[in-house]
């Protein structure tokens, strides 16, 4: 399985609308309804194209920063349809490390965010430039 395919799949776990989240939120319903703790997120406008990948120790919290309030993606507030969301970080990186383990067995994903941002390019996240190897393994890998 390819690396995309393997990112794509966890953060298909869950899906909520910025409409749904709205209405949640108003009726103090947001976390019951989206659950709570760590999770891996990514962000999608109306035609469904990535915009913004994050990582949130309190996930309603940061999706609530993305949809309503003030966030670090000011800019593209108003592009942002949905986020498609996973608890599963330790699956997620047992995935990936079992692709780039065949051909890397010294290496492990540590930085899972860093790692499926170059994975997914979202479009509105700067990728740190600093590990080279990891970039390097990046594009051998997949």
């Amino acid at each position: 399985m390819s690396l995309s395919k393997i990112a794509n799949k966890f953060l298909s776990d869950n899906r909520i609308n910025k409409q749904t989240y709205i209405s949640l939120a108003s009726q103090w319903k947001a976390t019951k309804e989206i659950g709570h703790g760590e999770a891996m997120y990514a962000l999608y406008d109306y035609r469904d194209n990535l915009l913004y990948l994050g990582w949130a120790r309190h996930i309603t919290q940061r999706l609530g920063s993305h949809f309503v309030s003030y966030t670090n993606t000011q800019d593209i507030k108003s592009k942002i349809a949905y986020a498609k969301y996973t608890f599963r970080l330790d699956d997620l990186r047992n995935e990936y490390n079992k692709v780039i383990q065949s051909k890397y067995p010294e290496v492990e994903v540590f930085d899972l965010e860093y790692f499926t941002i170059r994975v997914l390019n979202p479009s509105y996240n700067k990728v740190r430039s600093e590990d080279r190897m990891l970039k390097s393994i990046y594009e051998e890998a997949y």
